[in-house]
C-alpha cells in the first residue's frame, strides 16, 4: 500500500485499450454500496477526449483512497462486486493529461504526473471525476461501441451521454440463467491477501449482439475478454483473472463453455458442434449428461471410434458407419463421449469368432491341449467354473481371442502358430484378460470394470502363489 507514483506508473499501462480505463472508472461508482444513480459523460476534441463520471454515493471515506494503491478496501470481501485492487482510478491517472476527484473527503488533481489534495474542498454527496486523456478517434468509437455493451445492474440507474446524445445500447436476450458454483477470489482476514475460493452465483447467457464475431466474459455486467464461443456470459461475482482484469485462465474458460454448452446444446448443429469451444466444454465436468448425449446423437449419429481390430473397422464401414479416429479427440473427451455412447468399433463391431469353423479337438497340438488345460485350471481357480475352451484360425482377425462365457482362442495369432508356448508370459496374460470380461455386466468391454477385474485376477494368481509358499 504505497502512495500512485503517476509516471511511473503509465509505463505499466502502455498498450491497454482506452476504453479499459473507462470501464474502470465506471466499475467503481457501479461497486458503491450507496450509488443508485451514474451519469458519464463523453466528448471528443482533436486527439483528446474529456470524460466526467458523477454518481450520488457516499463518496470516498478517506481521501487518500483516491491517491493510494492497493488500499484496503471493503469490496474484497463481497464476491458480488468487482473491487479488488483499488486500482482504477490511479490507471486512468497514470495515462491522463489531467485528473480531478471530488468526493465527500475532499479534492485531489492529477497534472502531467504531479498530484495536489485539497482536503477541505469537500462535496455535500457523491463523487465527481473529470479527466483529459489522449484518444484517437479509432478509440472513442471502440470505448462508445463497448460502453453500449455493458450489463448494467437493475437497481444502479446509468445514463452515458456522447456528444449531447444519450447512448442506448442493443437489449439484452438472454438464453438461460443458471447457478453454478465457480471459482472467485475473496479477503482472507488471516493473511490479509486474495485468496481463491468457490462460491455459488448465478450466470446468465445471452444471445450475440448485432454485428458481434465472438462472444464476451462479463463480470457483473462488466466486459472481461472476448470469448471463443459466439455468446455473451456474465457471470455474477468476481470472476478470478490478471492485474489489468482483462484475463482469466483457460480452465476457467472451460467452466464458462460447459455452461454455455448446457444451455445451447439443443441450438447447435452437426457444424457447430465443432468448434473448439464446445470441446473445451465437453472436457468440463459441468457438460451435463444430457449435452453430451444430444452431441453424440447429432454430432457422432453414425459415427465409432476407430480400433485396434482392423476387422471390426471393415464390418462398421460395410454397415455405414464412419471411423472417426480416437486421436482426434483428447483423452477427457474421448473418455466422456464414450459414456454416452461413441464407443470403439469393437463394442459392436468385433469379428464374430461364432460364425468361424472350429479346429477340430483331434487336430489340437500337443501345444494347444496344454493351453487349453491351463485356461481351465486358471478358470476354476479365478471365477469358480471350467470354461470351455475352443480354437479357430483367422488371419483377418486382429485379436487373439474372445470371451463369451467360453474362451476362443484365434490360433493364427500366437507364436509359431499352430505351436505356441503355452507358459508364455503373454500367453498366460491373455488367458487373465479374457477371464477379466466375466464381470456379470457388459462382458465385450474394456471399461473400468474389466480393469478392475483384471487387476483383482492377477492379485488372486499373487496371493495364491504368496500362501503356497508359507506353506
Amino acid at each position: 500500500m504505497f502512495e500512485v507514483n503517476v509516471k511511473g506508473f503509465a509505463q505499466l499501462m502502455a498498450g491497454r485499450p482506452k476504453w479499459h480505463f473507462v470501464r474502470e472508472l465506471i466499475s467503481n461508482s457501479l461497486d458503491e454500496y450507496s450509488v443508485s444513480d451514474i451519469t458519464v459523460e463523453l466528448v471528443k476534441a482533436p486527439r483528446i477526449a474529456y470524460v466526467t463520471v458523477t454518481d450520488n454515493g457516499d463518496g470516498f471515506a478517506n481521501l487518500s483512497d483516491a491517491y493510494t494503491l492497493f488500499a484496503y478496501t471493503p469490496k474484497r470481501k463481497d464476491a458480488k462486486v468487482r473491487g479488488r485492487f483499488n486500482m482504477g482510478e490511479k490507471e486512468l491517472a497514470s495515462i491522463a493529461r489531467e485528473m480531478t476527484i471530488h468526493t465527500t473527503s475532499g479534492k485531489v488533481v492529477f497534472n502531467n504526473g504531479k498530484l495536489r489534495k485539497h482536503p477541505r474542498m469537500k462535496r455535500e454527496k457523491g463523487t465527481v471525476v473529470d479527466v483529459t486523456i489522449p484518444m484517437s478517434n479509432k478509440e472513442y468509437y471502440e470505448t462508445i461501441k463497448m460502453l453500449e455493451m455493458f450489463i448494467f445492474p437493475s437497481n444502479k440507474k446509468v445514463r452515458i451521454n456522447s456528444a449531447g446524445v444519450t447512448l442506448q445500447g442493443e437489449p439484452f436476450e438472454i438464453i438461460n440463467s443458471v447457478e453454478e458454483t465457480l471459482p472467485t477470489v475473496l479477503l482472507n482476514s488471516e493473511i490479509n491477501a486474495l485468496t481463491p475460493t468457490r462460491r455459488k452465483t448465478v450466470v446468465e447467457v445471452y444471445k450475440p449482439f448485432a454485428e458481434q464475431e465472438k462472444g464476451w466474459l462479463f463480470e457483473l455486467g462488466i466486459p472481461v475478454q472476448e470469448i471463443d464461443c459466439n455468446y455473451n456470459v456474465n457471470v455474477q461475482q468476481k470472476v478470478p483473472m490478471n492485474a489489468n482484469r482483462d484475463t482469466v485462465i483457460d480452465s476457467y474458460l472451460e467452466k464458462i463453455y460447459a455452461i454455455v454448452l448446457n444451455s445451447v446444446a439443443n441450438q447447435l448443429n452437426e457444424h457447430s458442434m465443432s468448434d473448439t469451444w464446445v470441446s473445451q466444454g465437453i472436457e468440463n465436468d459441468l457438460s451435463s449428461d444430457e449435452t453430451l448425449s444430444r452431441i453424440v446423437d447429432v454430432k457422432y449419429k453414425d459415427t465409432v471410434l476407430r480400433s485396434s481390430d482392423r476387422k471390426a473397422n471393415e464390418n462398421a464401414i460395410n454397415d455405414g458407419k464412419t471411423i472417426l479416429d480416437s486421436r482426434h479427440l483428447s483423452q477427457i473427451e474421448r473418455g466422456r463421449l464414450r459414456s454416452h455412447g461413441l464407443v470403439p468399433s469393437t463394442v459392436n463391431y468385433k469379428p464374430n469368432y461364432g460364425n468361424s469353423d472350429l479346429i477340430p479337438k483331434s487336430k489340437w497340438s500337443d501345444e494347444m491341449k496344454e493351453y487349453a488345460r491351463i485356461t481351465k485350471i486358471t478358470s476354476m481357480l479365478l471365477v469358480n467354473r471350467e470354461v470351455l475352451v475352443r480354437y479357430i484360425n483367422e488371419p483377418t482377425f486382429s485379436t487373439k481371442a474372445q470371451y463369451d462365457g467360453s474362451i476362443t482362442y484365434n490360433i493364427a495369432h500366437y507364436k509359431g502358430k499352430a505351436k505356441l508356448d503355452p507358459y508364455a508370459y503373454d500367453n498366460l496374460g491373455i488367458i487373465l484378460h479374457e477371464l477379466a470380461h466375466d464381470t456379470g455386466g457388459n462382458c465385450t468391454q474394456h471399461d473400468s470394470a474389466w480393469w478392475h477385474r483384471l487387476a483383482d485376477l492377477g492379485g488372486m494368481l499373487l496371493e495364491l502363489q504368496l500362501r503356497s509358499e508359507e506353506k
